[in-house]
Parts: C-alpha cells; sequence; structure tokens
C-alpha cells in the first residue's frame, strides 16, 4: 500500500503524498523523466509503500521504471512540496537520492521512450545539469539548486510552494 492518501482540509480535497526519486548523472547531464499527456519533467522514482524505507521504494522504482539494479545510494535531498494536480492540492514529502547503477545498462541515446513494469509509457531524457533552469521541471526548488545538491556529499531540505496544475 503506497504512502499516498486524501484529507478534507479546509473543506477542499487534497492529498499527501510521500515519494522516493533518484538523480542519475551521466556525462554532466541529469536523467529527467514525464509521463503520457503531462507537460512537465520530474526525477525517476515513485511512492513509498507502507514498511518499506525511501531507500528501497527508489530501488525498486528504478528497477520498474527503467529496468536497473541500483549499486549504490545517498540521501541528497529531502523537499516539502506543495501543488495543485488535477484539481487536488498536494502535499508532497519527497527523499531523493543520488543513484549509483552500471551506466551500461541504461541506453546510449540522450532521449528515449519506455514502458514501465505496469505497461505505462514514459519518456526520459538526460538534461544538461548547467541548463537545468530551463526546463520544465518539478519540484522548482530541485531546479534551482541542483548544483550544490550534486556538489554536496550531503543533504539539503526544501520547501517548495508553487503551485501547478495539470
Amino acid at each position: 500500500m503506497d504512502i499516498t492518501f486524501e484529507t478534507d482540509g479546509n473543506n477542499e480535497s487534497s492529498v499527501f503524498n510521500f515519494r522516493a526519486a533518484g538523480l542519475i548523472v551521466r556525462d554532466g547531464k541529469l536523467l529527467l523523466i514525464k509521463d503520457e499527456g503531462m507537460e512537465h519533467w520530474y526525477l525517476p522514482g515513485g511512492r513509498v509503500r507502507m514498511f518499506e524505507t525511501s531507500g528501497q521504494a527508489v530501488r525498486r522504482e528504478l528497477k520498474e521504471e527503467l529496468g536497473i539494479e541500483v549499486s549504490g545510494l545517498g540521501l541528497a535531498l529531502v523537499n516539502e512540496n506543495f501543488f495543485t494536480l488535477n484539481g487536488k492540492k498536494v502535499h508532497e514529502l519527497g527523499f531523493f537520492f543520488r543513484i549509483t547503477t552500471d551506466p551500461d545498462k541504461l541506453p546510449e541515446e540522450d532521449s528515449f521512450e519506455m514502458d514501465d513494469s505496469d505497461g505505462v509509457r514514459h519518456y526520459f531524457k538526460f538534461a544538461s545539469v548547467t541548463g537545468i533552469r530551463d526546463e520544465f521541471l518539478y519540484p522548482v526548488s530541485l531546479k534551482e539548486h541542483i548544483g550544490e545538491i550534486l556538489d554536496s556529499c550531503g543533504a539539503s531540505i526544501l520547501a517548495d510552494s508553487e503551485l501547478y496544475e495539470k
């Protein structure tokens, strides 16, 4: 069971979501993902399940989405994000990890498409870290601080209150 639930906050339909995602960098480029029909990009990963650590979740999600095994991970960012999606206000807590994996297991192209283990079509691209501010990427704080996040050996904590609609 995913750690996501609907609430009735201030008589409005709202959702809490606990997410884990991976920072996969190759040749100075960060791997981004978007789903069919979405305009914005985000980092590969997904919802954490009950009694699953965020590290276990990101390993599982990257296996499901990309078919890769994670050989190493380190917490890079904890992000609290507030936004609107499909008419619902969302409060999301995201744990983002630096990922080590076998680079030969990823497609060589900078842009590619894959169906995940559930048959959902995803679009991927490696985007230049130096040009990430030009991407339509959420959470916004990630693109504003990606350089320092990747350069740090510790973890950052950011809050993002930009609202967006799908």
